[in-house]
This record gives structure tokens, sequence and C-alpha cells, in this order.
């Protein structure tokens, strides 16, 4: 027992003989110049050391330093581009004694900085590129920073006078907190809390990381955590980021999924000195969309430029875009008041209007310069399913347009060019669109819930607006539309039959009400003009084996109702379609008025003019046979007067 308690003796009398030694031999201070000299060969700016360095000795051995201060150039609004309130390194003792300064990991608590870029486009950060890259000219034997593996750090000791050798093993940043200031773009980023740990960091190698922190942008607040591996050339011209993997959660009223989720995984490339950005193998998801692809983002324009290719497999616009509901009160009270109100359906319509008229904030169009293009496997818009869809997409200073080239839609295809003029307030757009060999029937059940019509379909669209607010987007919509079906059918009426039921009824019979309520048609045509909420049409035409069918009216489709005037004409016979007896009425036209709301019409056959008609081509049928008799002209001429005053 007392062997044992002589060896801890006298092992604590060597660590503390060697701290004393270490103390004694060892001031930390004369690292200061060297650390001076060397940043600011690296960087181009002024370290300001306040205080002295102090070894400490626990939990292990090391330096400890208070407030460190990386000075901005003249001309920016803070004194510092960097500062921290603390800091501590883990030192190897041994190679001190050989000049060789190897650092573990070093700490930085409290940290800030300040990233900030002028009206006139200059940053604060320009000075770091400007030195790392005429330093080569005028010195090319020392391009390696202060912070370097062994086998440059001997030049850069000899270049400063002193022969140490300086590595670093990593380094650990806590509750750091940084502001992004671009006063060219109005912006301000403000990031806190931040945390970073970075594994051994050797300029031209590999180093790993880990980070964490959350922020917040204009009315936006996030919070991002994440990890990768990341690589600064050795004259800190590039930095490239490999095996990405990071998580962020954005929150913002004005987002149309709150909170938006964000995972994205993938390779960086940035040129430092032409600030550009190659992103590859992105592999991107937010919420339950997900996308893959590669972009290139330019930052030395007038404006951040972004190229891209890009493809998802599915996207449910239905799902990403809710329907606004409404919002309850904040205020208890204000609910309380609310629920002893009387007429609370008046006041759900009011706001709802609100809601419905106010337009969308695109101010933030004019700052952007985006452009490439998309591939979506699935999309789904409105209940409407698209396939395989290729777009190409743009949008600059205010104006953005998307281009369909490709799509399959309810086995037929679709093209469109649509553009939007965020410039003004209300915007503006404007959509080119074909449709061909669409099967109307489902493309109608998903915009409108109605099923009335099927057929093979070529719809054409050319129409314009101002506002895209609820209430704007429609009345405010102007243009034409052109539909031509073919091969279809009108469900929910029975035209023929119609016609024989109120035929036979004039005549005193009746006919039994159990035809299927359908009428086919081999070709349906019409020319739609929109405007102020109104569809007119004076070309309304269909025709079938049986029928001809021309038509004109409106369609209000603000509160979808319609009037039209169709008239028909029998063609063929109806011998097979229930009886003979209405043949009668082969060649006549006979108008149908159909009004009422879209989901449930209401159809009336207007048999006075029928009678008319049929009257009028009976006495027809007999003067032609008694004008062979008239012989005299004047009794001729006053017979015709009469038949005009009759008809």
């Amino acid at each position: 027992m007392k062997k044992l308690l002589y060896v801890i003796v006298g092992l604590l009398v060597v660590v503390i003989g060697a701290m004393i030694l270490l103390v004694t031999l060892v001031d930390p201070n004369q690292y200061k110049p060297l650390i001076v000299e060397q940043t600011k060969r690296a960087t181009g700016l002024d370290l300001v050391v306040t205080g002295d360095l102090k070894w400490q000795f626990f939990p292990s051995v090391g330096l400890h330093v208070g407030q460190v201060a990386l000075k901005n150039p003249p001309g920016f609004e803070r004194d510092n581009l960097l500062e921290v309130k603390e800091a501590a390194a883990d030192v190897s003792v041994m190679p001190l004694f050989s000049q060789q300064l190897h650092i573990g990991q070093i700490r930085l608590d409290g940290m800030r900085l300040d990233i900030e870029t002028r009206k006139d486009g200059v940053s604060n950060l320009d000075s770091l590129k400007k030195n790392k890259v005429s330093e080569p000219q005028s010195k090319p034997a020392t391009q390696a920073p202060a912070v370097a593996s062994s086998s440059s750090s001997d030049t850069a000791g000899e270049s400063s006078g002193h022969g140490w050798q300086v590595t670093v093993a990593g380094i650990a940043v806590t509750h750091a907190h940084a502001e992004i200031r671009d006063a060219a773009a109005g912006k301000q980023t403000i990031l806190s809390d931040l945390n970073l740990n970075i594994s051994e960091f050797l300029p031209g190698q590999w180093t790993g990381f880990e980070l964490s922190g959350q922020g917040r942008q204009d009315s936006r607040s996030f919070s991002v955590q994440g990890l990768g591996n990341f690589q600064l050339a050795a004259d800190y011209g590039k930095f490239s980021l490999k095996d990405l993997d990071l998580q962020a959660s954005v929150n913002g009223e004005s987002l149309p999924l709150n909170p938006l989720k964000i995972a994205l995984k993938g390779q960086m490339d940035m040129d430092l000195v032409a600030k550009v950005i190659q992103l590859t193998g992105l592999d991107l998801k937010f919420n339950d969309v997900q996308i893959d692809g590669q972009s290139t983002i330019t930052l030395n324009k007038p404006m951040p430029q972004v190229r891209f290719s890009l493809h998802s497999p599915d996207i449910d616009l239905d799902r990403l875009l809710p329907a606004s509901a409404a919002k309850s009160p904040a205020n208890p009270d204000a609910q309380v008041n609310q629920s002893l109100q009387s007429n609370k359906n008046v006041q759900s319509t009011q706001a709802a209007q609100t809601v419905s008229s106010q337009e969308p904030d695109l101010t933030g169009l004019k700052t952007l310069d985006v452009s490439g293009d998309l591939r979506i496997d699935r999309l789904k818009v409105k209940q409407v399913v698209l396939t395989d869809v290729a777009l190409k997409t743009s949008v600059q200073q205010g104006i953005a347009r998307l281009i369909v080239t490709d799509a399959g839609l309810y086995q037929g295809k679709i093209k469109a060019d649509i553009q939007l003029n965020g410039r003004q307030v209300p915007a503006t757009y404007q959509v080119n669109q074909q449709m061909t060999g669409v099967q109307i029937q489902p493309l109608l059940k998903a915009l409108a819930e109605n099923d009335q019509f099927e057929g093979t379909g070529t719809v054409k669209v050319n129409v314009a607006g101002k506002g895209l607010s609820g209430t704007r987007l429609k009345k405010n919509l102007y243009g034409t539309v052109r539909v031509e079906l073919a091969d279809g059918a009108i469900n929910g009426i029975n035209i023929a039959q119609l016609i024989r039921r109120g035929y036979a009824k004039i005549k005193g019979r009746s006919l039994p009400d159990n035809a299927v309520q359908k009428t086919d048609f081999s070709a349906l045509s019409g020319t739609f003009n929109l405007k102020q909420g109104i569809a007119a049409t004076r070309d309304l035409s269909m025709m079938s084996p049986l029928l001809r069918v021309h038509g004109e009216g409106q369609v209000n489709y603000l509160n979808q109702s319609q009037d039209m005037l169709v008239r028909t004409s029998f063609v063929g016979s109806l011998q097979g379609q229930g009886g003979k007896d209405i043949d009668e009425l082969r060649d006549i036209t006979i108008p149908l008025k159909v009004t009422g709301n879209w989901q449930k019409p209401h159809y009336k056959v207007v048999f006075d003019d029928v009678l008319k008609q049929k009257a009028k081509k009976e006495l027809n049928r007999g003067l032609k046979k008694l004008d062979e008799k008239i012989k005299d002209e004047k009794t001729r001429e006053a017979v015709n007067n009469l038949l005009k005053k009759l008809f």
C-alpha cells in the first residue's frame, strides 16, 4: 500500500514539475506576433488580441485567450468582421521545444460574424479573396497559409522569421451569432445560437463538419442542422462540399406550407473569386415534394443568377397550395364577442370575400434571375393530373414565364405558354394553351366536378387577365376558347326523346319516360368569347346521324349558370327511336332553351315555334299545289301577303 502511495505521489511531482517547467520556460505570449502576422498574411486584415495568452491545464493542456477581433476593411458599418469573446486550444507540449505548434481543437465561444455588402456591391469579404489571389504573384514560395500541414508550414515559418510549424486538428464554435446585410438588395439575415464542429482542418484536404443553428429573415424564422465534408483550397480561392446531409425548417405567414420542412443532400463547389456555386447530385425534399438534379448560382451579377435542370417524380400542388382557411381571432375575448353576434353567416361571407380579393405579394419576383427546365413524372393541379411533364421556366426582373413543352393529359397532350407580369399591382398575365386528343369527361370532372360531356377533344385557349385574387382571376379574364369534340355524348339529356315527349303531349299522346338520358354526337364545336365572367358563343354546333344542332347564348362562369338557345333539326329517321310519327318534324328547326345551374340545367322545348313552322310547311305544300292552279298574279300576290301576316 505504501509503495502504491509513493508511485502516485511521484507521478504528481512529475506532473507538477512539468507544469512548472512549461510555465517557466515557454511563454505563450511569444505566439501572439506569430498569430497576428500569419493572420495578416492569410487574410489581409488586422487581428487584435486583447490581453495575454495563458496556459490552462484542465481539462487538458492548452492555451486560453480573451477577446479576439478581426478588423473590418475601411468603409464598412461595423468595426469588426469577426469577434470572439473567449478562445482556447489544446496544445501538444513536447513539440513546442522544437518550435512546432501542434494545436489540437480550437474552441471559440461567443463568436460574432458580420458580413456586409454595401450599396456599391463591395463586400467586406472581398479583401480576403484579393489578398489570396495577389499573393502568389509576389511571393510564389509562400502560398500556404499559417494554418497548414507540416509539408507546407516550414515555408511559412521561414518567411515569418520564426521557423515555427503550425497545425490545427479541429475547430469547435459554440453560441455564435452572425448577421448578413446586403444594402444593395435591402436584405438582412440574422443567425443565432450557431454551433459548428470541424475535424482536422488542413487547407487542400477534406474535413468533416457538423452544424446547427437558427435565424430569421424579414418575417420568416428558420432552423438548420446537418453534417458533411468540406475542402478549402490552399489558396482560399475555392470551397467544396460533399456528402452533405442537411435538414431545415422554415416558418412564415407568407409560406404556402407552414412550417416548410426541407431535407437536402448533394455536392457543392464554389469559386470564391468568381462567386459561382455549382450544385450537383442534388436530392432535395420539402414536405412531400422530392426533387433531384443540378444547379448553377452566380453571385457576381446585379442580382443572383440561378440556372437549373431538375426532376421530380411527383408534385401535388393541391397539397402544396391548400385553399385558404378562415383564420380565427388570436384574442380570446374577440372569439367570445364573435360568438355572441347573431349574423354569423353574413360575417363569414364578408370575410371570405375579403380574403379572396387580396392580391398576392409578387415584389420578390423583381429580385430574381432564375431559369431552367423541370421534368415531372406526375403533376396534380386543381385535381387535374398531368403525366411526363416537361417544362421550361424563367423569372427575370419581375416577369415570370412557364412553357409546357410536353405533357400527357387524360390520353392526350397539352402544351402551354404562360406569362406573368409582376411589375405592377395587380399583376397581369397571358395564357396560350392547346390540348389535343384529350378525353374531356375526366378533365371536366376534375376541373368543375361536371361529367356532362364526353368525347375526344381539342381545346385552344388564348386568354389574358389582370389580377390574381379570387375575385379578379375570373372577372377580369378575357380572350377566346375554342372547343372541338369528336365521337362523344351529352349526358343528362336525350334531345330526341325530349322533343318526342313534348310533341306527343301536344297531340294528346303519352310516351314512357324510360329512355337513356344521353345524346350522342359525332362532332361538337364552338368558340367562346370570355369577358367579365361571361363566356358567349354564336357558333355552337353539334352533328349526329339523327340531329343537327346550332346554338348561341352565354355561360356565366362566376355563378356557374347558363342561358343558351339551341336550335335542333332532325335529319334522319326516328324509326327505332320509339316511333315514326315524329318524322313529321323532319327538316323543321326546333328551339330548345337551356338555363339554370351547370349541375342541374333546365331544358325547355319552344313548341310554339315548332307548330308554326309545321303549319307553314304544310301550308307551303298546299300552296305549291294551289299555285299551279292560280293563274292571276293579283290573286297570287294577295295570298302571299296573307301568309306574311300569319307568320
